[in-house]
């Protein structure tokens, strides 16, 4: 008995010492994934939905980001906005800092970016055009990070935006799908 319980701890041991022995050769062998520090990152999304105050909502969104930690990208984010009905709507146009986690770093990978914008919102109803009012935005958004090719992934996101203007208060919602370039 007492030989068999020697011989099980032993062949544990080994095991142990081969799983641990195997999962360093897999991870030593990956290439370096582009979400480390140092790495950028350059994107644009597009969206439609239904707006706020008016039924149509549309927006492209560029963005750019430096990694100064694993996979913690900061930089900048600008938003090109229309909403409108028949002949009458508004447009935004903002800019601002942008921040941005990705939760794993595999071919799969959760994020979340939030940014605060500053900009302009221009409205015309029936070919006439009204003053340009300023504004303010913050924006937080879930998302999916896929990889597609080598350095390139598709991001589907959820994007929440609270817009702040000088006298009321706005939120929308809008799906979004874009690309997000890497490199070092």
């Amino acid at each position: 008995m007492k030989t068999s319980l020697y011989f099980c701890l032993l062949a544990l041991l080994a095991s142990l010492q081969l799983q641990q022995a195997y999962a360093q050769k897999l991870t030593s062998g990956q290439p370096q994934t582009t979400f480390h520090s140092g790495s950028w990152q350059l994107g644009a999304k597009a969206g439609y939905g239904r707006g706020n105050l008016l039924s149509n909502r549309n927006s492209f969104q560029i963005h750019a980001g430096y990694f100064p930690i694993k996979q913690l990208a900061v930089g900048l984010n600008a938003t090109w906005s229309n909403e409108w009905v028949d002949d009458i709507g508004f447009k935004d146009l903002s800019a601002g800092p942008y921040i941005r986690y990705q939760f794993t770093a595999t071919w799969l990978s959760p994020f979340v970016e939030a940014s605060y914008q500053m900009g302009r919102r221009s409205s015309d109803a029936a070919g006439v055009s009204y003053p340009s009012t300023p504004m303010q935005t913050i924006q937080l958004g879930p998302g999916l990070s896929i990889e597609t090719i080598k350095f390139l992934r598709l991001d589907l996101s959820y994007r929440f935006d609270w817009v702040y203007l000088t006298n009321n208060t706005q939120t929308v919602g809008l799906p979004q799908i874009g690309l997000t370039y890497l490199f070092r």
